[in-house]
């Protein structure tokens, strides 16, 4: 029955699956890889696929990539013990992504998360479960580990003391677009909330992977490329502390070191068409105009750099703040017209 349905449908997943299957109950071990194998190719980086083919002793090209370029934990976790300004410090903040030929990838992410304090501890005892989790454990100041509790979709952490470490390792699959570009796939290497001593993204993309590129910003660290099995492992590594907020400063991709791997079709069209929509959400209306430049100068007087922002956001806030309007709602990122154009309509003027 099995061989029939891979017969009638042989570019459905489920086929193979399903031949697989019957094949092990039967056991034809040789059979079933052969099946599960055909499953790849149509599906390429399927988790389960890989996972069950690893239980059977085979090992396929994303596994041997994550095992190569592993990262090293104990140096991550001796380069976290000098950070003390945080009260979590992401000691390993580790993403692996295998590309496939057809553009689908599967990305390995691995941390290590530190809590330095009661705030730390409290900021770790509840997590939301990521991807397809593949190893969640808490490793205690005195040599013990604990299993967390996995409770309606949150990792629930209850005893940590400050100074224990919270592994976490999960996987995420992407599937190939078809006839299109490939997956696309990102990495943050600091934050406002943790400081992250040692944050790494590699990427490996096979030869004639074509239509994709790399790109970084706001990126000073360690750049590396290695050729491996047919293609090119991309290594990105830096370490950031926990950075600060400013008022109305930019986005965090302009702020924050970034890197990201997506298609390299051309961007202008949509970034224009993503212009006029922010302009026409910042206009202010002709009469209005004069009244706001003449506010900002008066509030900016002699500053300059990120002090003329902050005088000018202070003094909004509490020209807001006159008027009864809720000042906890200032923006802390963002445009800083859409933010102005914002309260000045929260203030009805």
């Amino acid at each position: 029955l099995a061989e029939e349905r891979v017969a009638e449908a042989p570019r459905r997943p489920e086929s193979w699956w399903s031949l697989a299957g019957a094949r092990l109950r039967l056991g034809d071990r040789d059979g079933a890889l052969e099946a599960l194998e055909e499953e790849l190719l149509l599906e390429p980086g399927d988790p389960v696929t890989t996972e069950l083919l690893s239980h059977l002793g085979v090992q396929g090209p994303a596994q041997r990539f994550f095992e190569a370029f592993g990262p090293d934990l104990d140096t991550a976790l001796d380069r976290a013990r000098s950070v003390t300004d945080a009260s979590v410090v992401e000691a390993l903040d580790d993403g692996l992504v295998y590309y496939y030929p057809s553009g689908a990838s599967l990305t390995r992410s691995h941390t290590l998360s530190i809590a330095r304090d009661r705030a730390g501890t409290e900021a770790l005892s509840r997590t939301a479960a990521a991807g397809r989790t593949r190893e969640k454990r808490v490793l205690t100041l005195d040599g013990r580990e604990l299993e967390p509790v996995l409770t309606e979709g949150e990792w629930v952490l209850p005893s940590l003391e400050p100074g224990d470490v919270v592994e976490s390792v999960w996987e995420n699959h992407a599937a190939a677009n078809r006839g299109g570009p490939p997956a696309s796939a990102g990495w943050r290497f600091a934050s406002f909330e943790k400081a992250f001593p040692t944050s790494r993204w590699a990427v490996f993309v096979p030869e004639g992977l074509t239509r994709g590129r790399i790109e970084l910003g706001a990126f000073d660290g360690r750049v590396e490329t290695i050729p491996w099995e047919g293609g090119t492992v991309h290594v990105y590594e830096a370490s950031s502390p926990r950075q600060q907020q400013e008022p109305w400063q930019p986005s965090y991709r302009e702020v924050l070191p970034w890197a990201a791997f997506g298609d390299d079709l051309p961007r202008g069209p949509e970034l224009r068409a993503w212009r006029a929509r922010t302009a026409g959400l910042a206009h202010l209306p002709a009469d209005l105009i004069g009244e706001v430049k003449e506010f900002a100068l008066a509030a900016a007087g002699d500053e300059e750099g990120i002090a003329r922002a902050r005088a000018i956001h202070d003094a909004l806030e509490e020209r807001l703040q006159d008027r009864g309007v809720d000042s906890r709602r200032m923006p802390r990122k963002g445009d800083v017209a859409l933010g102005v154009h914002d309260q000045i309509g929260r203030a009805h003027v």
